[in-house]
């Protein structure tokens, strides 16, 4: 194999082939790829592209990308690292991880950078070690997928704005409008204890042997009031604790020296 390694932005022919390389490992839309792919650049970050000639023309076997890490001006963070599915198995990887290194160190930089959930064996036996995480600029490093299990528990029903206990009114009740105060700011209640400030009225003796829904309906048949709501369905029980730490993948920081100082 005729393996190497190439900048993608001085490579611009190549970019629908990263597309389908890369997608095959974490799928998304052709357009939000081409457009990621297409900002590749002279600087950080930016995408590398491995090939191999194949019938007289190059083909993508490989793909990776380099981050600027803050702090550290000699220092680089490699991500995206992906070899095409069907030629897996071939030490194609390891080349690609040793290209990368190559032109990391032919450009200056003395230390590179990774995280990985679950290739960090592999990245062993390629002398990076472990270390605490970095501060980076540009990368596209993937979030943990850990969240919080979403409940269908309703939310407890809040009086309306107009005051009313949530509940429609009967359609044959008149709707209480703000009561009318006396000049000492207190609603006009008689002396018999009934509020007369809704009507306006001086309350009599039938009005203090009337009920409140009596003296607002307007219809002789009274219905009975509507039953409340049921209670709300308790929440489901937490998930088991297996259950939510398989949810939050450990993410494993590492670093190798690329040049002796």
């Amino acid at each position: 194999m005729d393996v190497r390694l190439h900048p993608l932005h001085e490579r611009r022919d190549l970019i629908d082939q990263c597309v389908e390389v890369i997608n095959e490992e974490w799928p998304r839309s052709k357009a939000m790829r081409l457009y990621s792919l297409e900002k590749s650049c002279s600087g950080l970050p930016y995408s590398l592209v491995m090939t191999d000639s194949q019938a007289g023309s190059e083909v993508v076997i490989g793909y990776c990308r380099l981050a600027k890490v803050l702090a550290q001006r000699r220092s680089v963070l490699i991500e995206t690292v992906v070899v095409d599915k069907n030629l897996r198995g071939l030490g194609l990887g390891r080349k690609l991880m040793e290209l990368a290194q190559l032109h990391a160190r032919q450009s200056g930089y003395d230390n590179m950078y990774l995280c990985t959930t679950d290739k960090e064996k592999f990245y062993e036996h390629l002398g990076f070690g472990y270390c605490e995480p970095v501060n980076t600029l540009g990368a596209m490093i993937l979030e943990s997928c850990a969240c919080s299990p979403a409940t269908n528990t309703p939310l407890p029903c809040s009086p309306s704005d107009d005051g009313d206990d949530g509940r429609t009114p009967r359609p044959d009740c008149k709707q209480e409008t703000s009561k009318p105060i006396n000049s000492t700011g207190e609603p006009n209640i008689s002396t018999c204890g009934v509020d007369t400030s809704a009507s306006g009225d001086v309350c009599n003796s039938n009005d203090c042997e009337q009920t409140d829904l009596d003296r607002l309906c307007t219809s002789s048949t009274v219905n009975p009031p509507p039953p409340p709501p049921p209670p709300p369905p308790p929440p489901p029980p937490p998930l088991p604790k297996h259950c939510t730490e398989a949810a939050q993948p450990v993410i494993y920081w590492m670093t190798k020296k690329l040049k002796d100082s």
